[in-house]
């Protein structure tokens, strides 16, 4: 609560009156919000702010581009992240992979309710194969593939991103929990078609750490790097390490190809 605090008062400060009214509201609960000329569904209203910031006042996506672009925006969720790419870069072909379904049926309604065109969507997981995984929904931005049976098993269908890095790809965003370096090594071969990637890295504490691998795959093709903090963090990580849904480090990566 004492964060959330603190984060709405940040808000309140900068004159996000609505994101700072909707850290209160309660978790889990579909709304329907209205942000810019948006009206947009959403399954939970505190990952929505957070999202909402970093994309929208932010705006963590933004890239050079020529007119018309090719964007992959792997992992879409509720859509936050197309409609800023149709905002700024309207002219461009977009891609969006999101494998949950629940969270799938409100990108495409979202995308449909505010008509918006020029966007394919995929409703796969993407993997270094094409088959089938098992997948964990935390019910708003948190789901994440597991090789292992969960509680509550959701089978969802996999797809390499490689498929579709067939020409240049001006903006390659992924946030894809977990399956980054997977992934990353997947498309290795393709990436000097890529101009500009973002990457949100999530370590699980119970798992080992891929940062390295997916670091050196980039400067092995020519990316310059800049990495910044996010999420969960631990002030004393060598005394304790705190944790956000099995997570106990998340970090922004953005990538520019060196000319």
């Amino acid at each position: 609560m004492i964060y959330t605090l603190k984060t709405a008062f940040l808000f309140l400060l900068k004159g996000h009156f609505k994101l700072a009214f909707l850290l209160f509201k309660k978790r889990y609960k579909p709304l329907r919000v209205k942000v810019k000329s948006y009206t947009l569904s959403i399954p939970d209203a505190k990952s929505f702010v957070f999202t909402y910031d970093e994309i929208w006042n932010r705006q963590i996506y933004t890239f050079k581009s020529s007119d018309s672009s090719y964007i992959i925006d792997a992992g879409a969720n509720i859509g936050l992240s197309v409609l800023f790419f149709v905002e700024y870069y309207p002219k461009s072909q977009i891609i969006a992979f999101e494998p949950d379904p629940k969270i799938c049926d409100y990108l495409l309604k979202n995308i449909q309710n505010n008509r918006i065109q020029n966007v394919q969507v995929i409703q796969k997981a993407l993997w270094n194969n094409e088959g089938t995984l098992y997948f964990r929904s935390e019910g708003a931005d948190g789901g994440h593939l597991t090789e292992q049976l969960s509680a509550q098993p959701l089978s969802v269908q996999t797809e390499r991103l490689s498929k579709y890095i067939q020409k240049p790809v001006d903006m390659l965003k992924m946030d894809i929990e977990g399956a980054e370096y997977i992934v990353l090594a997947e498309i290795a071969p393709c990436l000097h078609l890529v101009k500009n990637i973002f990457i949100e890295y999530h370590s699980f504490d119970n798992q080992p750490q891929s940062l390295s691998k997916i670091l050196d795959i980039l400067e092995e093709h020519n990316f310059h790097v800049y990495v910044e903090s996010i999420g969960i963090k631990s002030s004393r990580p060598l005394w304790e390490l705190k944790t956000m849904n099995g997570m106990d480090l998340q970090l922004n990566i953005w990538g520019r190809k060196r000319i």
